[in-house]
């Protein structure tokens, strides 16, 4: 069962499941052959983009695509992340199973619409080499109450090891 205050949404085209915030939203996309998925306090139908959310991208064949394993991309991107904006909280790296988890939190600098804070998780499987890019991105001056919302999501959620 979901912890109180939340409900499972099922992303059935990687046999996932993510948990939402009960009154928050959910939107599903694709592009070529990578899917993402929306789960925001805003509603992105209605205004265009969200401020608070998570952003689960799914990106398949990654070998293919770069010439690199899942794992390899993944340290180059929160590498190259790392040195374009500020270190919230230090790069990480864990072990699940068949999964590598390469995270970081920055903080990116916004003039016009304000600063804002970015959980980066990207967790990869070389086995099938594909990367799940999961994003939590909140406004910086809401963070610690957004960041009480999101943990839960991040910490609890279900992806398929043969996808």
């Amino acid at each position: 069962p979901p912890p109180e205050g939340y409900s499972w949404v099922s992303c059935n085209e990687i046999k996932g499941a993510f948990l939402m915030p009960l009154g928050w939203y959910f939107k599903k996309g694709q592009q070529g052959d990578s899917l993402g998925y929306f789960i925001t306090k805003e509603n992105i139908e209605e205004k265009g983009e969200f401020l608070t959310g998570l952003t689960i991208n799914v990106i398949p064949n990654i070998p293919q695509k770069s010439g690199m394993a899942p794992s390899d991309y993944a340290a180059s991107f929160i590498k190259a992340a790392v040195s374009e904006r500020e270190v919230f909280k230090k790069p990480w790296l864990s072990q699940m199973g068949p999964f590598e988890g390469h995270g970081v939190v920055l903080l990116n600098r916004d003039l016009q619409k304000g600063d804002f804070i970015t959980h980066n998780l990207a967790i990869t499987n070389d086995q099938t080499g594909t990367i799940y890019m999961i994003i939590f991105e909140s406004p910086a001056d809401s963070w610690n109450a957004n960041w009480a919302i999101a943990e839960p999501m991040l910490q609890r959620f279900l992806i398929d090891d043969t996808i």
